[in-house]
């Protein structure tokens, strides 16, 4: 009944962790704790930002009902997360069952930043089904994200279902934001018990290690990752990607695997601003412009591109490239994580 491909399955929690992780504070170019500035962009016409919000609040509770909505947004700047939130309400329809279709309509939410309609699919969801223990999972997450706390809904999850990786790795998140991070490295070894071949849960236990303190500690738990998954280049990118947000491990597993992943695909866009990112953590900064270039050939609207470009043009007191290369980003995507942090940037280069 619930059929998903294995992959995207995989690849779920851990998007949705990625974006939930506590460890902002050891991530380069992340912005500072507090409220997000007014950005000096152009502002979505009011219409068009006035059907996004009406499509993210109808998803919330009829998905197929925001399905036109979304459509009409294919070519605003709100396209990418209209584009998200289709895709999963689509995946979701396909089971038949609603609860079903609630929770893939509450995790494209999730994965564009509307928390608070995510949580309201996922109480749906449950509401349908009080025994779908992902349901239940992704609303423990999603009341955290909403300032409650997610723990019994977390528990309900584990009672219902103590095998779900998705349990598991959110129990873990839970934890380790409660700064115990003994208990969340219970749930992944147990995780770990269940899920023997994931690669995912060896990511999450890398880390686990570096919260603790344990910074070597995490470097085994990568190359399992990358073991486990020798042909696969999404876990390669997440391996990556993980490598490059943290700022560890860029010598001995970040860049080698991302000649990995430009060596199989190459031209990637997202590939060459991961390499351009691990490049300047190294301060090899000519060559991470080249790839900052290669990138924006290969996708000049790629967001990621001009984010992380900007930032690396502002770090070298070039203000007004960096200026152009961050509107661009509010410009491409006015919501969202991205946004965000480009409109906190664009406020440090006004002070």
């Amino acid at each position: 009944m619930r059929r998903v491909s294995r992959k995207l399955w995989l690849l779920l929690p851990l998007a949705i962790l990625v974006f939930a992780l506590p460890t902002w504070w050891m991530r380069t170019w992340l912005p500072r704790q507090g409220g997000v500035p007014t950005p000096t962009a152009t502002v979505a016409p009011a219409p068009l930002e006035d059907t996004y919000r009406q499509a993210i609040e109808l998803a919330a509770r009829e998905p197929l009902d925001a399905l036109p909505l979304l459509a009409e947004l294919i070519d605003s700047p709100y396209a990418s997360a209209a584009l998200t939130i289709r895709q999963g309400i689509q995946g979701g329809r396909l089971s038949g069952d609603r609860a079903y279709l609630l929770t893939a309509t509450g995790q494209s939410l999730a994965a564009v930043g509307e928390w608070a309609a995510a949580r309201q699919a996922f109480l749906a969801a449950v509401e349908v089904n009080p025994d779908y223990a992902e349901a239940w999972a992704y609303l423990g997450e999603a009341l955290q994200k909403n300032g409650q706390d997610g723990l019994q809904a977390l528990q309900k999850a584990e009672q219902l279902d103590p095998n779900s990786l998705s349990v598991r790795l959110f129990l873990a998140l839970y934890w380790q934001r409660q700064g115990d991070f003994e208990r969340a490295e219970q749930n992944l070894r147990v995780a770990a018990l269940s899920h023997p071949d994931n690669p995912l849960v060896q990511i999450q236990l890398a880390e686990n290690a570096v919260l603790k303190g344990d910074t070597a500690g995490a470097l085994p738990y990568l190359q399992r990752a990358l073991e486990l998954a020798p042909n696969d280049p999404a876990i390669w990118r997440a391996v990556a990607a993980y490598s490059v947000e943290s700022a560890l491990y860029i010598e001995e597993i970040g860049l080698p695997t991302l000649a990995r992943l430009l060596s199989e695909q190459p031209g990637q866009a997202d590939t060459l601003v991961l390499n351009a990112r691990a490049l300047a953590l190294l301060r090899r900064d000519a060559e991470a412009e080249t790839y900052f270039m290669q990138a924006l050939q290969a996708d000049e609207a790629n967001i990621s591109a001009h984010l992380y470009y900007g930032i690396f043009l502002l770090a070298a007191n070039r203000l007004d490239e960096a200026r152009q290369h961050l509107n661009t980003v509010l410009a491409l995507q006015p919501t969202g994580a991205q946004a965000s942090l480009a409109a906190h940037w664009l406020e440090q280069i006004s002070h």
